[in-house]
């Protein structure tokens, strides 16, 4: 299967391979700077880490019963062996499935800051966010933007960053966090 890519060394440098199959996109971000990070609240299953080193796997994903309807962000990060480190999910209220899909990925992004990450693969079922993160789609609804702009700036926290979607089977420990506080867990 041909992989689309998206590599971005500066905010000028891309290089950009597509296909007119779908294809896995993934993004990979070397940011210049750090930003200050904002104060987060979700809630959080954590274990302690020791350093970080390696590459971390993000899974995230939303949910909503209705578009929009009740929703929840769920999200699951193992470190570089695989082991499942940090899980976690936010209630929503009423919210879009799209947005659920973003407050998915800033939480687990947040996360995985404060146990001192630094390199990360993003992997969610959400086809929008992760072409919107990679800059193949424009983000035009203006209740998604400033949830993109907030996912951007913790991505560029990050000496490496990858995203990348993957089939809905593949994320289903994410979904799981996500009907878990949908549904009052």
């Amino acid at each position: 299967m041909h992989d689309a890519r998206l590599r971005c060394r500066s905010p000028c440098a891309e290089e950009r391979t597509d296909s007119a199959q779908r294809a896995p996109v993934a993004l990979e971000i070397r940011p210049a700077c750090v930003a200050p990070r904002a104060a987060r609240i979700f809630n959080c299953v954590s274990h302690p880490t020791d350093g970080a080193e390696g590459t971390w796997t993000l899974y995230a994903d939303g949910a909503a019963r209705g578009n929009p309807g009740p929703a929840a962000s769920g999200y699951v990060l193992d470190d570089p062996t695989g082991a499942p480190r940090a899980s976690g999910g936010v209630a929503l209220g009423k919210a879009t499935n799209n947005v659920a899909e973003y407050r998915a990925l800033t939480s687990g992004l947040a996360r995985a800051l404060d146990l001192g990450v630094r390199a990360i693969e993003v992997r969610m079922d959400s086809e929008l966010v992760v072409r919107q993160m990679t800059g193949i789609y424009r983000v035009r609804h203006e209740g998604l933007k400033p949830l993109f702009a907030e996912a951007q700036a913790l991505a560029r926290r990050f000496a490496q960053f990858g995203i990348r979607h993957v089939p809905r089977a593949q994320n289903a420990r994410a979904d799981a966090e996500a009907n878990r506080v949908l549904n009052g867990g």
